[in-house]
């Protein structure tokens, strides 16, 4: 997952059968399906499946081509802020992101119940626990940014930022610059070796 400045919300790009020679199952589309119902910041519309001859050598496409991964996506996140949803006209922040993050995998979760419905026999609850913790963890500092309440542990000690923390006098180096006096043997040496003929 990585930002992007341009387009708003949350979004996958994937790659579609009709662009390769690969035999694929027309569900590369059903996990972005699922998020957009389960994620409030991910946006199908956004979602974009084709190939362009500029994405060919991206890691989703040659890991589907190369290795035959049916389901090979990239997801981005927005800079700009969102444009539909709860979280319309916001920025993303750190529980949001978490949020999607929650929310894909619960997303995973429900495409391997769908696509191996006997294979898997999940508890339902199973599939709704990231809502408990995200609910349970989460405040609001602001009206525009929602922060965990463990985002930043606090220090043990505090620092002091001010000017006057620091107990050292100021060194000039101005009155100082005369003290050094190259000798004359000193110019086919190395830093090191001046360096060692100077110490006591």
């Amino acid at each position: 997952m990585y930002g992007c400045s341009i387009k708003e919300t949350i979004w996958h790009t994937n790659v579609s059968a009709a662009s390769c020679d690969l035999i694929e199952d027309l569900g590369y589309r059903t996990l972005p399906k699922i998020l957009s119902q389960a994620a409030p910041a991910f946006c199908m519309s956004s979602c974009s499946f084709v190939v362009e001859k500029s994405k060919e050598s991206t890691a989703r496409v040659v890991v589907w081509r190369e290795i035959g991964v049916q389901r090979s996506y990239t997801m981005e996140s927005t800079l700009c802020g969102c444009d539909q949803g709860k979280y319309k006209g916001l920025q993303i922040g750190t529980h949001e992101l978490e949020e999607m993050g929650a929310k894909f995998c619960t997303g995973l979760l429900r495409l391997k119940k769908l696509t191996s419905p006997l294979e898997y026999n999940l508890p339902s609850t199973l599939l709704d626990i990231e809502n408990e913790l995200i609910e349970s963890s989460c405040k609001v500092t602001s009206p525009t940014t929602y922060v965990l309440e463990e985002d930043e542990p606090r220090f043990l000690e505090e620092v002091d930022y001010s000017a006057e923390s620091n107990d050292e006098p100021d060194i000039d180096l101005a009155n100082n610059a005369g003290d050094y006096e190259p000798c004359l043997h000193e110019d086919g040496l190395s830093d090191s070796e001046i360096t060692r003929t100077h110490l006591p």
